[in-house]
């Protein structure tokens, strides 16, 4: 990772893709997300949005870890968790060019049964 140039930098993203494997519950929610996605088609690229695994519809999700400094002037730097920068290379990579912002974090939660199962 150390060798990217800072024209590259700006790319670098984590993503993840959901998929329901078929269940008329995701597609039921497919539908939803497709429709916001035509109601801003503008701001999207075609399918931005949604994808297929296998036979089964996705939606694909992604966040940039950086954000050029000129476009966010006054934000603070935050710090990467250890869980998606445990060697701190992003941390080396951010430069006076990039900030990795409260914007940039992803949160991510799990749900934890009461009955302990």
């Amino acid at each position: 990772m150390s060798c990217r140039s800072p024209k590259t930098l700006r790319f670098m993203r984590q993503s993840v893709s959901l998929t329901g494997l078929g269940t008329e519950r995701f597609k039921s929610n497919m539908t939803s997300i497709n429709n916001i996605q035509l109601a801003f088609m503008r701001e999207f690229e075609d399918n931005a949005l949604s994808s297929s695994f296998g036979s089964s519809e996705s939606i694909d999700i992604s966040n940039r870890y950086f954000v050029t400094r000129t476009k966010a002037p006054d934000a603070s730097p935050v710090e990467f968790h250890p869980s998606i920068d445990p060697t701190g290379e992003l941390r080396r990579l951010a430069s006076i060019y990039f900030i990795h912002t409260e914007d940039n974090q992803v949160q991510y939660f799990e749900k934890c049964s009461t009955s302990g199962r």
